[in-house]
């Protein structure tokens, strides 16, 4: 099937349930960001930032009522950006159990010309780069479990996002992202034959033990998440928590050393640059 986004959705008020999370996810972190050489930073966020921030459309829906939000509306700069956002929301429409029928042409055309601006949030959590041998996607490699904390917007309160700073923004189509100080969306990492079914479980543990609500996607809607909790409801929740994630350590050490041998031996078998 080639590659495809993972892309996942969902919030947490608690702040005790964010920071026992993160503090999982800085095992996971370490143990990707390890295999990397030379080495590169795990982004860690707890801080507030400020100036132009912009949010897009997936984050929340347009009804929103809340009064620290401005919505800006936009046309797209060509047809590869429309087309790119239709793509993304036929994926969110998915997450979220709409169909492009259940919504009129009038309103579709509504959503893709939305953004949402701020200018001031906090965050709190982690975002650290799933090591890849290949470097097939090294934009687009990095998985996130950071939350927005404004109580102030219930909308927004404990939702997580993917964190894109000026130099990111630049990368962007749309004219508004690449001119933001801050662009926050939903997380997503795009895979390609590697780290697959693992992701799927990955969040299928976040999910169960953490963020009842999160949803997520590949190719269909939350993949492997019934069989997952099935097995889980069977047994003691404490034990399985950390049964589970260390299986998923050690199942990610064991797919990233196989393609790192992988890489070795074609390496190998490669000829020699002519001079």
């Amino acid at each position: 099937m080639g590659s495809v986004i993972v892309e996942w959705t969902g919030k947490s008020v608690d702040l005790v349930i964010q920071e026992y999370l993160c503090a999982r996810m800085k095992e996971m972190a370490e143990l990707s960001h390890g295999f990397f050489k030379p080495p590169t930073p795990i982004r860690y966020f707890n801080h507030t930032i400020e100036g132009n921030i912009l949010l897009g459309s997936s984050l929340l829906n347009e009804n929103v009522s809340c009064k620290h939000l401005s919505k800006i509306y936009y046309t797209f700069n060509n047809e590869e950006e429309r087309k790119s956002y239709e793509r993304e929301t036929a994926i969110l429409n998915a997450l979220f159990g709409e169909t492009q029928s259940d919504i009129s042409e009038q309103e579709q055309d509504k959503l893709k010309k939305v953004l949402f601006s701020m200018n001031k949030v906090d965050l709190y959590g982690i975002e650290f780069r799933l090591f890849d041998a290949r470097r097939l996607y090294p934009r687009d490699d990095r998985i996130s479990f950071v939350f927005l904390r404004v109580p102030y917007c219930a909308e927004l309160d404990g939702r997580l996002v993917y964190v894109e700073d000026h130099e990111k923004c630049k990368y962007y189509e749309c004219d508004l992202i690449k001119k933001a100080d801050w662009f926050l969306t939903s997380p997503g990492i795009h895979l390609r034959y590697y780290c697959e079914e693992w992701m799927d479980q990955l969040l299928g543990w976040v999910k169960y033990f953490y963020i009842p609500d999160l949803d997520y996607w590949r190719y269909k809607k939350l993949p492997g998440y019934e069989e997952l909790s099935a097995y889980l409801n069977r047994c003691d929740r404490e034990m399985m928590r950390n049964i589970v994630f260390d299986n998923l350590k050690e199942d990610f050490k064991r797919s990233a050393e196989a393609l790192i041998e992988e890489a070795h031996l074609y390496d190998r078998r490669s000829p020699p640059h002519a001079d």
